[in-house]
């Protein structure tokens, strides 16, 4: 997120500008508040972002019975 002071808006009104980038296209989002923009973004980056699934954990393999030795 990058701060913004539009020009055409009144003296002493910050906006911010959020710039949300993927491998396909670069968009920008106004926001009136540091809230929104966070929002927004935490928004784009759960859509964007998927939670890894679990890994299958390897199902645990008996040790083989020790056989007898013969002499």
């Amino acid at each position: 997120m990058r701060p913004l002071i539009a020009s055409s808006s009144a003296r002493g009104v910050l906006n911010f500008v959020v710039t949300l980038t993927t491998h396909k296209d670069v968009r920008s989002y106004p926001c009136r508040s540091m809230e929104s923009a966070i929002k927004l973004a935490e928004r784009f980056i759960a859509g964007v972002i998927k939670p890894r699934p679990a890994a299958p954990q390897p199902e645990a393999t008996p040790a083989p019975e020790p056989q007898p030795v013969a002499a």
